[in-house]
């Protein structure tokens, strides 16, 4: 009777064990996802603001410049500012796949922005795409959810004139290239922060700066 209470007792310990090992390492599993579902969401924002263009010829009748390049402002959502941008960007459309290989134009109009969700519970991050480029800048196109749970999502804009600059203040959280001086209407650098809450409730945040030259180019038609 001792020996099987004491084997009782040790095959019960061992099983604890066991699980105590696998429900760590199911644990470890999902940590390991969720961070590589955000790094591939933050690739793709990477990607789109690494290939945004000024388009120098993009003018209204009357000859005046229409808003191209980027353009940025935070929106606050409870205690957090988040960016709302816009821009043209020299990539291949990621939603129009059914476009074929000779009608992509490879310039679209993209955004990134977060909104609540509908019951005001979460914050989500958000994707327009627009095949073509038109007059708006802002609208159309087609829209979809990317990310629940957004902690963060910033992108800061460093000037041309604060290149050389080592202040924390020299990146600037609006950007309008029609309010810019004359000849420099995109930032020399964008910086970009991502933070999600993952479904155990930890917030992972990453950043990322991206060089931007200024390369102009010319308009493409629909």
């Amino acid at each position: 009777m001792i020996a099987l209470a004491l084997l009782s007792v040790i095959l019960a310990l061992l099983f604890g064990s066991f699980f105590q090992i696998s429900e760590s390492a199911k644990g470890l599993d999902r940590s390991l996802a969720e961070r590589q579902e955000q790094r591939l969401l933050l690739a793709m924002v990477v990607d789109d603001l690494q290939n945004v263009v000024f388009l120098e010829g993009f003018k209204d009748p009357a000859g005046q410049q229409r808003e191209t390049g980027i353009v940025g402002r935070t929106e606050r959502f409870g205690d957090g500012d988040f960016s709302n941008v816009r821009f043209h960007s020299a990539i291949a459309a990621r939603f129009h796949r059914q476009v074929l290989p000779a009608q992509e134009p490879g310039l679209h109009e993209v955004a990134y922005w977060v909104q609540e969700s509908d019951d005001r519970r979460t914050r989500l991050l958000m994707r327009r795409e627009d095949l073509y480029i038109d007059d708006d800048l802002e609208h159309g196109g087609t829209t979809v959810e990317l990310a629940r749970d957004v902690e963060a999502f910033l992108v800061e804009f460093l000037p041309r004139s604060a290149a050389d600059s080592e202040s924390a203040d020299a990146w600037e959280r609006e950007w309008n290239p029609l309010r810019r001086p004359a000849g420099d209407p995109m930032p020399i650098a964008l910086r970009l922060t991502l933070g999600l809450r993952s479904a155990s409730g930890r917030a992972q945040r990453e950043t990322y700066e991206i060089n931007l030259p200024y390369a102009p180019s010319a308009p493409s038609a629909p």
